[in-house]
This record gives structure tokens, sequence and C-alpha cells, in this order.
């Protein structure tokens, strides 16, 4: 990095924006029978407000120099108008009035169901609910009150934004005399993500094996089973081993799949020397830089182990290292 760029410079930007729209582009149903799809049409509102915050400083303490910098931003559309329409989309998401755009819609959930006395005198989705199955709250019912009947059109509510929020990144740089040092660094503050069947649902088929995080580190059950004491139970994560079960229950569109996909990633890390041009040109040479580069060297997260939080899928995050020389002639 060039070394008047560290010379106690102070770098700060804020801005914040609102942003109406007074028309989105949906897909309106109609009736099955005509053949076609739906079609899209400017039929809603909606309004967006964000800020965004930008902080760097530079400076030099004798041979040493270095300079930070870091950014935040953050955004929320919410939808004013749809006429009373809703429209659910295929990934458990909905667009309603008053929620934030693509909100997460579903059942809530209260836990796993622990014995066949709780099972009996609870509301149920599915008759074939059992011990170990996901357990759903009863929101409401025909007359706005609970009903004893687990079903979609009164007990789904929503959930929680999809989007992300808090997008930050910023960088690290350090220099002294031929050394150098630079970070790269981003992450989201807040998001909550889906668990999808492919990830956690075992018996998905006979060729598939069951996902790895049905069992603890030390290789214990993580799920709901006969075999387990009650205080196991009461601690697994995941619904009983079944079929029939996860197709009619357990995996519905719900809370209990829904985890925090917050991250920090670091992108990059960058570890450098240059000679001293008095030692190089003795052999005919203008410069010459030896590095050490890393990419994606670590991520903190929380999210389900051995899925990216970032891309939201099953490829595992490739650390690279690399390691090069810089000759001028």
């Amino acid at each position: 990095m060039d070394a008047a760029f560290f010379n106690n410079r102070l770098d700060f930007s804020a801005d914040y924006y609102y942003k109406k729209t007074t028309d989105m582009l949906l897909s309106v149903a109609i009736p099955s029978f005509t053949g076609y799809s739906a079609p899209d049409r400017n039929v809603g509102k909606m309004h967006t407000r964000g800020w965004e915050v930008k902080l760097g400083w530079s400076d030099r303490i004798g041979d040493v120099r270095y300079a930070v910098s870091f950014n935040i931003s953050d955004y929320k559309s919410i939808i004013d108008n749809l006429s009373g329409k809703q429209q659910f989309n295929s990934d458990g998401t909905i667009i309603t009035e008053g929620a934030e755009y693509n909100s997460w819609y579903g059942y809530k959930t209260a836990g796993l169901f622990q014995t066949a006395e709780e099972v009996s005198e609870s509301a149920l989705l599915s008759a074939s609910t059992k011990p170990g199955d996901v357990k759903y709250v009863d929101v409401s019912g025909p007359d706005g009150t609970p009903d004893g009947i687990i079903n979609e059109t009164y007990d789904r509510v929503v959930l929680g934004s999809s989007l992300p929020h808090y997008l930050y990144g910023g960088s690290i740089s350090l220099g002294w005399k031929g050394l150098s040092f630079s970070l790269l660094f981003n992450g989201v503050g807040k998001q909550l993500s889906r668990l999808t069947e492919s990830m956690i649902r075992p018996m998905q088929g006979q060729w598939l094996p069951a996902p790895s995080v049905l069992l603890n580190d030390n290789g214990s059950r993580n799920y709901w089973s006969v075999y387990n004491t009650a205080e196991q139970n009461a601690a697994a994560s995941y619904p009983r081993l079944s079929h029939q079960g996860g197709e009619y229950n357990n995996y519905k569109m719900s809370d209990y799949w829904l985890k925090s996909s917050a991250y920090m990633r670091i992108k990059n890390i960058n570890v450098g020397y240059t000679v001293r041009k008095k030692i190089v040109s003795k052999v005919g040479i203008k410069g010459l830089r030896v590095y050490v580069n890393i990419d994606d060297p670590y991520c903190f997260d929380s999210y389900l182990s051995g899925w990216d939080p970032e891309a939201g899928a099953s490829t595992y995050i490739t650390r690279t290292y690399t390691f090069g020389v810089d000759i001028k002639f």
C-alpha cells in the first residue's frame, strides 16, 4: 500500500435513505382451469428505509504504519398495500401487508412431544403424530381463538425476516519497514435462514445417508429416540427418525427449522516482505517482494456444521494458501 495513504487521515460518511415504491410486480392468481400460468402485474406498494456508515483511519507511529476501515449498513422493506392479497412463495416466505418483504411464514412450535399423553392432550397437525414429533402451537381458529386443531389457514403466522440485516465489512493494514500485513473481513449481524430437508431430514431416499448433524460430536444420538433416557430426549435437537412423521408433520415450514445464519468471515490475510532496494539492486533487480496469501481462512458462526451461512448451500468454503514472489526488473 502506498505510504502516503498512512499520513494521519480520517474518513467518515453516513447516509440515510427512504424509498417508496409505488408499484410492485407480483404474480396474480388466476383459476387453474384456464391452463395458463399466473401473470405478473403491478399490484402492490412498499417502502424501504435504510442507512449506511463508513469509517476509516490511517496514521503512522514512527516506522509503523497502520490503517483501519469499517462499514455497516441495514435496510428494511415493508409492504404497504396489496389490496388485501397475499403471495405465498415456495421457499416458505410470504409477501403480505404490514410485514417485511419475503418474511418467513409458517407454524410456531413448542419443542418435541415427549410422551403419548402429551400427544393425546394436544392439538395435532397429523393423526399419525407420535412422541418425538414436532409439537405445533394452536394459534387460532375460525372465530379467532384456538380451536384444538392445527390448520394451515389459521395457525400459520409471520415468523420473522428472511433477509440479511446489519451487513458489515472492514480491513486492517499494518506496515513496518519492509514487512506488511493486511486483513479483510465481512459479515452479517442478523439473519434467519431455513434449514431445508436436505440438511436435516433422514430417510429421504433409500440411497441417501442420514445427515451427520443427527449425531453429537461424541457420536451419541442428537435426535429423539425410544432408546434415549427422558433427559436425553428432552435435550434432543431433532425429531424421531421416521419417514411418515417427516412426510406429514415434522418438516413443515415452522420456526423449529429457522436458525441464525449471522456470521463474521475472515476473507483474506496477506503477509509480505519487500527486500530493500539497496540489496536487490546488486543483482540487477529493481524490486523483490515475497508474500503469503490466505483466502477464506475462517468463518465465525453458529450455523449448521458443514454448511455455509453466507451462501446458504452445502458447498464447503475452500481455504486457499498462496505463496508468491513479485520481481521487478
